[in-house]
C-alpha cells in the first residue's frame, strides 16, 4: 500500500506539474534578468532539462557500446576491469548530471563531461593502457561528444558555445594530466577558474556564467512555483528510477566477476573439481566384486561368440575354396577357347592378307597391261596419222613425176 501511495503521489504531481508548466514556462522566461541569457528565447527550462536528459542517454549508450567492444576484444584483465568500471561510472555520471536541480547547468555538465572524457581517452587511456584496443572506442567517444554538443546547440547561442569551449580548454591547460572526471561540474570548473556570482564575467550580457545562479521560478506566485518545482523533482526521480536498476545490475555483475576471479575462489573451484572426480570414482570402487562378475560373464559370452564366429568362418572358407577351384577350372577352359579363337582369327588374318596381296598383284598387272595397250594404240594412231598426212602428197608427187617422165616423151 505504501508503494502504491508513492506512485499515486508521483502521478498526481506530474499531472499538476503539466497543468502549471505551460503557464509557468513563459513566466519564468519573462522573469529572467536581461544580463543572464542562458538559453534562446524560444526554449523553456523544461525543454533544456529534456535536452540534458536526451544528451545523457545518447552519450551513456555510446560509451556503453564502446566499453563492451573493448571488453570482448581483449584478454587483458586490466583492460576488462577498465571497461566495466568506465561503463558503470560514465552512466552514473550522465544520469547524475541530467537529474541535477539546475536544468541549464545539467546540460552544461554533460557537455563538459563528454568533452573531457574524450580528451582523457585520447591523451591518457589509449597511450598507457588500451593501445590498439581503444582506437575503435575513441571513434565512438568522438561521435558521442559531437552528439552532446549538437544537443546543447539547441539551447545555447553560438557565442555561449564558443565561450564554453574556451572555458574547457583553459581548464584543461590548468589541470593537465587529470583523467578522473566523473563528477566534474560546471560550477566546480567556474570556481577553479576564479569566477563567482560577483565577477564581471558573470554579469556580462549573454554570458554563460549567468546560468550559475539563474532562478527559473522567479516572478511566479508561491503555489505555481512550488508545483513547478515539485513537477521537475518528480521528472528527475522518474528519470533516475528508470535507469538506475540497469546500472545496479552492471555493478552486481561486475562484483560477481571480480569475486569469482580471486585466487581463493579458484582454489575452492579446484577443490570442488577434485571432490567431483572422487565422487565419480566412488561407485566403481564400491562395486568391484559386481564389476568382476560382470567382466567374467562378458568374457564367457565373448568366448562363445568368438567360437561361433570361427565355425562360421571355417565353413565359409571351405565353400570359398571350392568355389575358387571351380572358377579356376572354368577359367582354364575359357582360356583354351580364347586361344582357339585367337588362332582362328590369325588364320583369317593371314588369308585376308594373301587375298589382299593377290588382288594387289592383279590390279598392278591390269594397270601395266592397260598402260602398254594405251601406249601401243597411241603409237599406231600416230603412225596412221602420219601416213594419212604424208602419203597422199607423196603419191601425188610420184604420180606427177611419172606422168612427166613417161607420157611426155611419147607425145613428143
Amino acid at each position: 500500500m505504501h508503494a502504491r501511495s508513492v506512485v499515486w503521489c508521483v502521478a498526481a504531481s506530474l499531472v499538476l506539474g503539466c497543468a502549471v508548466g505551460c503557464a509557468s514556462g513563459k513566466a519564468s522566461r519573462a522573469a529572467q534578468p536581461s544580463s543572464a541569457a542562458p538559453v534562446p528565447e524560444d526554449v523553456t527550462t523544461n525543454q533544456v532539462r529534456s535536452l540534458a536528459m536526451s544528451a545523457a542517454d545518447s552519450y551513456s549508450t555510446a560509451v556503453e557500446q564502446a566499453c563492451d567492444q573493448v571488453r570482448v576484444s581483449t584478454t587483458q584483465p586490466l583492460v576488462v576491469e577498465w571497461a566495466w568500471e568506465t561503463k558503470i561510472a560514465t552512466n552514473l555520471a550522465c544520469f547524475t548530471n541530467a537529474s541535477g536541480p539546475n536544468d541549464a547547468e545539467a546540460l552544461l555538465d554533460m557537455v563538459i563531461f563528454a568533452t573531457l572524457k574524450r580528451s582523457a581517452m585520447e591523451e591518457y587511456w589509449i597511450p598507457t593502457l588500451l593501445h590498439d584496443a581503444g582506437k575503435p572506442a575513441l571513434e565512438i567517444y568522438k561521435r558521442g561528444e559531437a552528439d552532446v554538443w549538437n544537443t546543447a546547440g539547441k539551447a545555447l547561442t553560438p557565442e555561449q558555445l564558443a565561450e564554453l569551449r574556451g572555458l574547457i580548454e583553459r581548464w584543461r591547460k590548468d589541470h593537465a594530466g587529470q583523467y578522473y572526471l566523473v563528477h566534474l561540474r560546471f560550477t566546480n570548473l567556474a570556481s577553479d577558474l576564479g569566477f563567482d556570482p560577483y565577477s564581471p564575467k558573470a554579469a556580462a550580457p549573454g554570458s554563460i556564467f549567468g546560468m550559475l545562479h539563474l532562478n527559473p521560478l522567479a516572478g511566479l506566485d508561491p503555489m505555481t512555483a512550488e508545483m513547478r518545482n515539485y513537477r521537475a523533482m518528480s521528472e528527475r526521480l522518474i528519470y533516475m528510477s528508470v535507469r538506475m536498476p540497469r546500472v545496479l545490475g552492471w555493478q552486481v555483475e561486475y562484483a560477481a566477476i571480480r569475486a569469482t576471479a580471486t585466487p581463493e575462489v579458484h582454489r575452492a573451484l579446484d577443490t570442488a573439481d577434485r571432490f567431483a572426480v572422487i565422487a565419480e570414482k566412488l561407485p566403481s570402487d564400491v562395486s568391484k566384486e559386481r564389476q568382476a562378475a560382470l567382466e567374467q560373464v562378458h568374457d564367457l559370452v565373448k568366448a562363445e561368440r568368438q567360437a561361433a564366429i570361427d565355425q562360421v568362418n571355417q565353413s565359409v572358407s571351405a565353400q570359398r575354396v571350392a568355389l575358387t577351384d571351380e572358377l579356376t577350372k572354368q577359367t582354364s577352359q575359357l582360356g583354351q577357347i580364347v586361344a582357339d579363337v585367337n588362332r582362328l582369327v590369325g588364320n583369317v588374318q593371314q588369308t585376308a592378307a594373301s587375298v589382299n596381296q593377290s588382288t594387289s598383284k592383279t590390279i598392278v598387272t591390269t594397270e601395266e597391261a592397260s598402260q602398254r595397250t594405251m601406249v601401243l594404240g597411241f603409237r599406231l594412231g600416230l603412225v596412221l596419222i602420219l601416213v594419212l598426212i604424208f602419203c597422199p602428197p607423196a603419191a601425188l608427187l610420184l604420180y606427177r613425176l611419172a606422168i612427166k617422165r613417161w607420157v611426155a616423151p611419147g607425145a613428143r
